[in-house]
């Protein structure tokens, strides 16, 4: 999706950049890839399935609840962490505004800390290093339209009302709403933490539907490793969208986040939307056992332009309306008030559509206690459909394999839930860093199922 007059660096750098290797190049280009973009990162080598790409400290970190100390983000600190304790004694009643900021603003209560975060930073320190770190963050991406813009500009005068007189000038208001703009643009989920943070090497990183990367924090340092083979020259992707989402979906939150155009495989005029797969009929009729998969190209707002993947036919014109008024009946509706069984009733939905499987991926982890047997047969959909994607190594499913496995426990089926853990620890060591907790963890699990805890997913953490 970048195109433009390319321009390449090699990145090495220790400071604002964090500590990488000669593994990655920066690249500028006079056509952004996002609005206001310069830079993006490429393969300096060929990366199989599991290297480790590089890896960065965060510049600014802070939890996603308000839990743990805002100067060193850890939970059983309360806040007397030496050597930044006295950078945020004074930033303590506007650190207790937040939630009524937050509120008044409908911004995300992590935004507003890491700001404080920066403001306290800025105003107390006497490195120059640190202050060089901190100047550079304005250097960062803000793809923020004029609209959006305006609304920064708000958002800064709550917190410029809720400061300190001796913060108040620290940074002045047009400042101010750029850094929440840079903020909005470049915080990655600190999974591990359960916080968010800046980490402005993996800014650089560009957007692919089916991205080539994987990240992880550990501790405050995020590694990012190839879930895919990266070819010397070819950019490192991350996936900006949401899981199970179609493709008009994708595109319109991309346009109105980061107002830009996905130009990735999935995402071309011609590419046919597999999220969007219903069952073919016509395969059914003609005794096939199992149908084609039925997905349309283009807008998919005519017959023709949706065709079956096993006899090549389009529906009919009523069996396509049948098909549109099924999606839309489910389209809006709450997926955890959706009733699975009644998605499958339909024989409409191929198992692999987006609506199916979003709904699954909501349930697992409640029904994995409860309703275990329904919870397999769910992870078994789930996996089947990730799998499709052709991202095969990417952690989710690592998730998926490690409830699979809990499930299977739950069944009395030592032997499944033995091969599921390891399936897991398989994708976590083509997915994680050497280090990783959670590759830990999948081996121990792998190695000792029968001690395993039945445990419940929690999902990863949003940025602001």
């Amino acid at each position: 999706m970048f195109d433009g007059c390319l321009t390449t660096t090699t990145l090495g750098v220790t400071n604002f950049t964090g500590t990488t290797s000669s593994q990655v190049k920066v690249v500028s280009a006079e056509k952004a890839t996002k609005t206001g973009a310069s830079r993006r990162l490429i393969a300096a080598k060929d990366f199989n399935v599991g290297d480790e790409i590089f890896s960065v400290d965060a510049i600014l970190i802070v939890s996603s609840d308000g839990s743990g100390c805002v100067a060193c983000n850890c939970r059983r600190c309360m806040g007397w962490c030496d050597p930044f304790r006295f950078y945020f004694q004074e930033i303590r009643p506007a650190l207790a505004a937040v939630p009524q900021i937050a509120s008044e603003s409908d911004t995300s209560q992590p935004l507003i800390r890491l700001v404080l975060k920066y403001i306290a930073l800025k105003q107390k320190t006497t490195s120059p290093k640190l202050k060089e770190v901190l100047d550079a963050v304005f250097q960062l991406t803000n793809v923020r339209d004029a609209a959006q813009q305006k609304d920064d500009g708000v958002l800064a005068d709550k917190i410029i009302a809720a400061l300190p007189a001796s913060h108040k000038t620290t940074l002045k208001k047009n400042e101010l709403a750029t850094l929440i703009g840079v903020l909005r643009t470049n915080t990655l989920p600190a999974a591990q933490l359960r916080g968010v943070a800046l980490w402005p090497v993996a800014t650089m990183v560009d957007h692919s539907c089916r991205e080539n990367a994987a990240f992880e924090n550990i501790g405050t340092k995020l590694v990012v490793t190839a879930i895919s083979a990266i070819p010397n020259g070819q950019p490192i992707t991350f996936n900006y969208t949401k899981p199970f989402q179609p493709k008009s979906q994708r595109l319109a939150y991309l346009k109105s986040t980061y107002h830009f155009e996905c130009k990735c495989d999935r995402c071309l005029p011609e590419a046919r939307d597999d999220t969007r797969a219903f069952l073919c009929q016509k395969c059914k009729t003609n005794g096939e056992e199992v149908g084609g998969m039925v997905c349309p190209k283009g807008d998919g707002s005519k017959a023709a332009l949706w065709t079956c993947s096993k006899c090549q036919e389009s529906p009919s014109d009523a069996t396509f309306e049948k098909m549109l008024a099924t999606e839309n009946s489910f389209a809006n509706i709450d997926p955890l008030t959706i009733k699975v069984n009644d998605l499958f009733l339909e024989k409409v939905f191929h198992p692999f559509h987006y609506i199916i499987c979003r709904c699954l991926d909501l349930r697992v982890n409640l029904l994995l206690k409860i309703r275990p047997q329904s919870c397999e047969s769910y992870l078994n959909h789930l996996l089947a459909a990730t799998a499709a994607n052709g991202v095969i190594h990417h952690p989710d499913r690592a998730v998926y394999y490690d409830l699979l496995a809990q499930a299977r426990k739950l069944l009395g089926d030592v032997k499944g839930c033995k091969e599921a853990f390891t399936e897991a620890t398989n994708i976590r060591e083509k997915s994680s860093s050497k280090n990783s907790p959670l590759l830990i963890l999948a081996r121990q699990k792998s190695a000792n199922p029968e001690k395993v805890e039945i445990t419940l997913w929690h999902h990863t953490v949003s940025g602001p």
